[in-house]
């Protein structure tokens, strides 16, 4: 089973999948406690929605760099393709946050806002992403 899910992976595809997934067991292990607002979790999501396609414009018309879809297997240090980089981030906010709130409400029964925001950024920027790739589509 683990086997077909991998096949089309490459090696940096594999390190970022592992890196993921032992800082979202790190984070499931020892959980935190962080206090706060909801309201604050649900401001980086909408950051990450209009400041992923605001960057990327910027480093098209003035960096000159490519804008393409990214994929897993693509190596988030090439800095000729942002998105890519974007794209790896968010999995790890995704996973780390969903694990810390995972985590806290499982040993402290509390909502953790920390991991909240995380979870709300991961998702802005896959958002984000996702419309930055529509907007050039569309041009």
């Amino acid at each position: 089973m683990l086997k077909s899910l991998t096949d089309g992976w490459t090696a940096i595809g594999k390190t970022k999948a592992l890196i993921v997934g032992v800082c979202g067991f790190l984070c499931l292990i020892t959980p935190l406690q962080v206090s706060g607002g909801v309201k604050t979790s649900i401001a980086p999501f909408f950051v990450g929605i209009l400041m992923i396609p605001a960057i990327s414009k910027f480093n098209q018309f003035f960096l000159d760099k490519e804008i393409v879809k990214p994929s897993w297997n693509d190596n988030p240090f090439n800095m000729n393709r942002p998105l890519i980089m974007f794209h790896t981030f968010s999995h790890f906010f995704l996973s780390v946050g969903t694990c810390m709130a995972l985590s806290t409400g499982i040993w402290y029964q509390e909502l953790n806002i920390l991991g909240l925001t995380a979870v709300s950024f991961g998702l802005g920027n896959l958002l984000g992403i996702r419309l930055t790739l529509r907007l050039i589509s569309s041009n």
